[in-house]
């Protein structure tokens, strides 16, 4: 045996052992494996005077009858706290798939380690996961090297599980990109626009394919190091709903247009819209145009006094003027809107245009400008956005629920324009509310000062007999206007709730606000007097002031 195999525990540690009756076997500074024999412990050897230590049942087996001890695992044998222990050397990863050991040339005996005796510790472990031998060949001869543990040395791998890829929709057919084609063709290099490339309308023949879903492809599993399987994430198919005058395949992977119409890919639904098409103006060679379904898509321009009303899209390839617009989705104009006070146009999703002067335009989502909005009456259920092009807002009204956002607002003339963010006044559902409540509380302000507000069953005990049944009725009216209060009540502040989030809307400027700009929320209005760079004004309705940052 050699020099090493020679060397004992620590003078004081073999000195406390001994004192308590343990007698130990190898050298401390190297580890056991499990059932390595690690000394004896003779209770009646020990000093009367001497420290007691615990030998600790999780750690090691002391056979009864000899007081011989074994190791139950693979580590260092310590002394903490007057316990005798067996400090672990193994370290798993959470997901189970490396365990790692400070691996050292020799052991508690002075014997050699080598990758068969790791080999078989790693069996008596039930750890299925082969012993990684170039790794621990390598790490052992630098501990015979060093004469010094190598700690974190992966002895055993398993496998990650490798992910899938989730289903997906694959078109056929090019889709708009809503950030350019929807509000406005992009310039070339040279900074030109060609407006006939401007265009939301993907137009499909009747029978077309459309595209086709491809589907999952599943992962593969992993297993830990014990041999368990780790399960490879979930994959998703894709979730395509084949909408109005679209055909589906009979497996369900392939759309066709049913139609041939505008096609439309929104929140996972083809759609393929009915497309009516006026080839030059809307005028008197057209006459008014009234849709029960679809898209009206014109040319040319809508003329002075004509009428367009559609549940569908309605998109003007030039320019509305006094017209009356009616869209139950969308209005695009790649012109401009010139209603010039005496038409409107009035869109249940989104209006957009280059141009917007002198209009009367009503939004239930967006109104989008691409260079300017002058001199017009704007409403709008989202965003008022004016920030391509010049992004200007100059004189009339705009009303945005969602807020307003520009390059400049106002003009160095100090022409008068007005911003509303959030909502005007209080709602008609909140003023309902109020008118009910207010009933309520006069009912039973006439109940409470004819019979009084002691509990019910203390009236009706000093009610005559005779009235008692009148007043019952009327405490029962009592105690449901007072649960209906209740519910009011709680009614009432959800629409405050709702009230204050909207009047968080802000006005957005990028880079000029003139004098002359007023903005108004909630009853309350701003008005600028000096000349603002870029900034954002919002209402803070806890604190009922306009905050400027």
């Amino acid at each position: 045996m050699s020099s090493e195999a020679t060397q004992t525990a620590p003078p004081d540690l073999r000195a406390t052992l001994a004192a308590a009756g343990i007698e130990l076997s190898g050298d401390t500074a190297w580890p056991v494996f499990k059932d390595d024999p690690v000394g004896r412990h003779t209770p009646s050897v020990a000093s009367p005077d001497s420290q007691p230590v615990a030998i600790s049942s999780a750690h090691f087996n002391v056979d009864p009858q000899t007081g011989d001890i074994t190791s139950r695992g693979y580590g260092l044998v310590v002394l903490r706290d007057g316990e005798l222990r067996v400090k672990p050397l193994l370290k798993i990863c959470d997901d189970r798939t490396v365990l790692k050991a400070t691996l050292f040339h020799r052991d508690f005996q002075g014997a050699e380690v080598t990758p068969e005796r790791l080999s078989e510790m790693l069996q008596r472990m039930a750890v299925s996961a082969p012993l990684e031998q170039n790794a621990v060949a390598e790490a052992l001869a630098k501990a015979r090297k060093t004469k010094a543990a190598v700690p974190e040395v992966a002895v055993a791998l398993g496998s990650l599980p490798e992910e899938g890829r989730d289903g997906f929709f694959e078109p056929a057919v090019q889709l708009a990109e809503p950030s350019q084609e929807k509000y406005g063709a992009e310039a070339d290099k040279q900074g030109q626009v060609d407006h006939r490339e401007r265009s939301t309308l993907r137009l499909v023949s009747q029978g077309e394919f459309l595209g086709r879903i491809v589907p999952p492809v599943p992962g593969t599993e992993g297993r830990d190091v014990f041999g368990n399987v780790i399960p490879a994430p979930e994959v998703k198919s894709a979730q395509i709903v084949a909408g109005e005058g679209v055909d589906v395949s009979d497996d369900g992977l392939s759309f066709y247009a049913a139609i041939p119409g505008n096609l439309t890919f929104e929140d996972g639904r083809l759609k393929v819209s009915d497309i009516l098409k006026v080839e030059g103006d809307v005028d008197f060679n057209t006459g008014n145009i009234r849709l029960e379904r679809g898209t009206i898509y014109v040319t040319g321009s809508v003329q002075d006094g004509f009428i367009l009303e559609t549940p569908g899209d309605v998109i003007v390839k030039d320019s509305i003027y006094a017209a009356n617009v009616t869209a139950g989705g969308d209005i695009t104009v790649d012109g401009g809107l010139f209603t010039c006070g005496a038409g409107n146009a009035v869109a249940g999703g989104t209006i957009t245009a280059q141009f917007i002067v002198g209009a009367r335009l009503e939004a239930e989502k967006d109104v989008v400008a691409t260079h300017n909005i002058s001199n017009s009456n704007v409403r709008a259920g989202g965003k008022v956005l004016c920030t391509k092009g010049k992004g200007v807002i100059v004189g009339g009204v705009v009303k945005a629920m969602g807020g307003v956002e520009c390059r400049d607002a106002g003009s160095e003339f100090g022409v008068r324009t007005v911003f509303f963010l959030g909502p005007e006044d209080i709602s008609d559902e909140r003023k309902e509310l109020l008118a009910k409540r207010k009933k309520i509380r006069r009912v039973i302000d006439q109940i409470d000062a004819a019979l009084g507000k002691a509990p019910p069953a203390e009236i009706l005990r000093r009610t005559p007999p005779e009235k008692r049944r009148q007043v019952a009725q009327l405490l029962k009216i009592r105690i449901g206007g007072q649960n209906d209060l209740k519910e009011i009540e709680g009614m009432l502040e959800a629409e405050r709730a709702k009230a204050m989030q909207l009047a968080r809307a802000s006005l957005r400027v990028l880079s000029k606000v003139y004098p002359g700009v007023m903005v108004k929320a909630f009853g309350h209005v701003h008005t600028f007097e000096t000349l603002h760079n870029a900034c954002t004004i919002r209402f803070n309705p806890e604190t009922s002031v306009f905050e400027i940052t």
